[in-house]
C-alpha cells in the first residue's frame, strides 16, 4: 500500500473535505503531512479568545507570542472571535489587540461577544476600524456612543456581512458627527436579531437611520439575505420588518424570520408580514407548533386575497422542540393553499425541520424517515407532486472552541 505521502493532493483534499468535527481533523492532521497543511486551514480558521489568567499572563499575550513564533497558524486565522471583554478585563490587555489584529493577516471577519467597545480605546478601536472586514458580528456589545458603532462599522467599506444579536447598546445615543457617509459598505447579509429593551438603543436607532439620508453607516440597497426577529405581541417590530423589506425588495432573495417569543390569545391581533415577493422563505420558532402556524397560514390567506400574487419559490418551516413534534390539522390547511394560485405558479418545494435540542429516546426510533410517514399523509397535494421533504436534527452539545490559558 503506497504511502500517505504518494496520494494525489486532490485525492487528500477530498478526503478532509468529508470530515467536519474538530477531533476528526485533529487526527486526520497526525496521518502524515500530507494532511498537515489542509486540516491546519480548517482547524484554525476561526479562532474565539476569551479572557483567562495564568502564570501573570492573560490568553491575549499568548495567542499574540503564538501568532508571532508559528505565522503558518495564523496565516490560517480568518475569522476572529473575542468574548468577555468588559470591566474585570484588565485594562493593560487592550494594547495587545493592536498587534493580534496586525500579526493576521488573512483576517476577514471580527466577532465580539460580552465585549465593553471602551476598553478597545487604547490604539485598538482605531486598529478595528481600519481593518477591512468582511464580517462584522456583534453580541451583547456596548459602545460609549454611537459613533464608535458608526466608525467600526464605517472603516470597513467592503464588508458584506453584518449581524447585530442581542443586547448591543450605547451609553449616549446622540451623534457628534456633523458629516453623512459617502462610500458606505454595501453590506449582502444582514442580520437583525436585538433585544427590545429600550435601554438597548443600537438596535432601534438603527432601523430608524436606514431610512435617513445620511443616518446609517451601511447600505441596505445591495442585501441578498436577510434575517430579522418579531414577536406577534408588538406591531412596531413588524412595522420596521416591513421597511426594512421594502428597502431591499429589489435584491432581497433570502428572507429568515425568527419568530420568538410567540404566543396567541384571543385578543392577539395578526400583524402581516409582507414577504410574497422573495425566492427563498425559511420561518425559524420554538416549542409551540400551532401559534406560528395559525399566524403563517393567514399571513399566507392575506397574500392570496389581497395581494393575488407570489414569486416564493422555497418554504422552509424550522421547528426547535425538546420532543419531536406531531402533524396537526393546520398542516392540511397550509398544504392546500400552497398548492393554488397564487403560490401554485411559482412554488416549488416545502421543507420541514425539526431540531430536538435533546436526544430522543432510543426507543423512539426517530428518524427524518419516520417523520416523513407521519406527515406525509397530512400533504396530499404537495407530495403527490414531490414538493414537500421532512428531516430531523438532533443538535449536538458542541460547545464553542476557546483559546485559554489555563484554567479560569
Amino acid at each position: 500500500m503506497p504511502e500517505w505521502g504518494q496520494f494525489p493532493q486532490e485525492l487528500i483534499d477530498a478526503i478532509v473535505d468529508e470530515v467536519h468535527h474538530p477531533c476528526d481533523l485533529k487526527s486526520c492532521s497526525l496521518v502524515s503531512r500530507a494532511f498537515s497543511s489542509r486540516t491546519r486551514v480548517l482547524l484554525f480558521r476561526h479562532v474565539n479568545l476569551r479572557y483567562t489568567r495564568s502564570g501573570g499572563k492573560s490568553v491575549f499575550t499568548n495567542f499574540h507570542d503564538l501568532c508571532v513564533s508559528s505565522p503558518h497558524f495564523s496565516a490560517s486565522i480568518k475569522i476572529l472571535g473575542i468574548s468577555e471583554y468588559h470591566l474585570r478585563t484588565p485594562p493593560s490587555a487592550s494594547g495587545i489587540l493592536d498587534l493580534i489584529i496586525q500579526s493576521l493577516p488573512n483576517l476577514i471577519v471580527i466577532k465580539l461577544f460580552d465585549v465593553r467597545i471602551g476598553y478597545f480605546l487604547n490604539g485598538s478601536l482605531a486598529c478595528l476600524s481600519s481593518h477591512p472586514f468582511l464580517g462584522i458580528h456583534l453580541d451583547k456589545v456596548t459602545f460609549d456612543n454611537i459613533d464608535q458603532f458608526y466608525d467600526l462599522i464605517s472603516g470597513s467599506p467592503r464588508l458584506k456581512s453584518l449581524t447585530l444579536s442581542g443586547a448591543v447598546s450605547v451609553s449616549n445615543p446622540e451623534s457628534r458627527r456633523s458629516t453623512v457617509y459617502r462610500a458606505l459598505p454595501q453590506v449582502e447579509h444582514l442580520v437583525l436579531k436585538f433585544n427590545h429593551d429600550p435601554a438597548h438603543r443600537v438596535g432601534a436607532l438603527i432601523l430608524e437611520s436606514i431610512f435617513r439620508q445620511g443616518g446609517c453607516p451601511f447600505s441596505v440597497e445591495r442585501v441578498r439575505r436577510l434575517t430579522i426577529e418579531v414577536n406577534n405581541l408588538h406591531k412596531v417590530q413588524f412595522d420596521r420588518a416591513n421597511a426594512i423589506l421594502a428597502a431591499t425588495s429589489q435584491t432581497l432573495q433570502e428572507l429568515t424570520v425568527v419568530l420568538h417569543p410567540f404566543t396567541r390569545s384571543c385578543s392577539s391581533p395578526c400583524h402581516i408580514l409582507c414577504f410574497a415577493s422573495i425566492r427563498k422563505v425559511c420561518f425559524s420558532f420554538m416549542h409551540a407548533i400551532v401559534e406560528p402556524l395559525w399566524w403563517f397560514i393567514r399571513n399566507l390567506i392575506h397574500v392570496r386575497d389581497k395581494v393575488g400574487r407570489s414569486t416564493v419559490e422555497e418554504l422552509t418551516l424550522q421547528i426547535t422542540s425538546v420532543d419531536a413534534i406531531t402533524p396537526a390539522k393546520e398542516w392540511t390547511e397550509l398544504d392546500e393553499i400552497l398548492s393554488s394560485t397564487p403560490f401554485s405558479d411559482t412554488f416549488q418545494s416545502l421543507h420541514i425541520t425539526n431540531i430536538l435540542i435533546l436526544k430522543p429516546r432510543p426507543e423512539l426510533q426517530l428518524t427524518s424517515k419516520t417523520q416523513r410517514a407521519q406527515f406525509e399523509p397530512f400533504f396530499p397535494l404537495l407530495t403527490q407532486r414531490g414538493k414537500v421533504s421532512f428531516s430531523l436534527m438532533i443538535e449536538c452539545d458542541e460547545r464553542d472552541q476557546y483559546f485559554t490559558s489555563g484554567e479560569d
